[in-house]
């Protein structure tokens, strides 16, 4: 068995490939890949429907003033 490659990303980050790693040379994870690929057109929509749902749900949380922040101004 032999060990996996050790690359470094170009912030200087370790990133290992080999047979065994789920991670390619750029540090992408290739079982989300895989995952993805698997999923039909309707799953895909699904999940990104989800995920921009979960955006725009941290921005208004980000926007918004905060309590104590309306009466300073």
């Amino acid at each position: 068995m032999s060990l996996p490659e050790r690359h470094e990303l170009p912030d200087g980050t370790p990133v290992y490939a080999g047979a065994g790693s789920p991670f390619d040379e750029n540090g992408v994870d290739l079982s989300l890949v895989d995952a993805m690929l698997a999923m039909t057109p309707a799953e895909r929509l699904s999940w990104l429907e989800d995920a921009l749902g979960l955006v725009e749900t941290l921005r208004s949380g980000l926007l918004s003033p905060g309590p104590g922040e309306a009466g300073r101004r």
